[in-house]
């Protein structure tokens, strides 16, 4: 290999490029452990999120009030499918869609990113 000072005088243009990108830094504050790990390895591992992680991001009060729903002991006993990428948030989010549009509505993962983005759009609060 070659080090960063021998491109430069091999390939000035590239390693200028290089030392000028701006590097993105992200600063993590959890006292759980285990979260670092997994955002570590979903970086590194160039791992996609999920529909249900990305909403749990969003602006406003509707991912909280998704995120207490999901935590109801409801999901727990009432179901047989394990919540290891948001499943719980996304059923939660339908159940929440159909109550907020007073009726069942399509829940497609547009339509659930949809109803989070309109209630911080209209600033709306639950």
């Amino acid at each position: 290999g070659l080090y960063f000072s021998d491109v430069s005088e091999i390939a000035f243009e590239y390693a200028e490029r290089v030392e000028e990108f701006p590097m993105p830094i992200v600063h993590v504050v959890t006292d759980e452990a285990a979260k670092i790990r997994e955002l570590f390895l979903r970086l590194n591992k160039g791992i996609v999120l999920t529909g249900p992680e990305k909403r749990n991001a969003m602006i406003g009060d509707v991912p909280q009030v998704i995120g207490e729903l999901a935590g109801h002991d409801f999901f727990e006993q009432s179901t047989s499918y394990k919540d290891t990428r948001g499943e719980n948030l996304n059923n939660a989010a339908k159940i929440l869609a159909f109550e907020l549009n007073n009726e069942p509505t399509e829940t497609k993962r547009v339509n659930l990113d949809r109803v989070v983005m309109d209630f911080a759009a209209d600033e709306k609060t639950l």
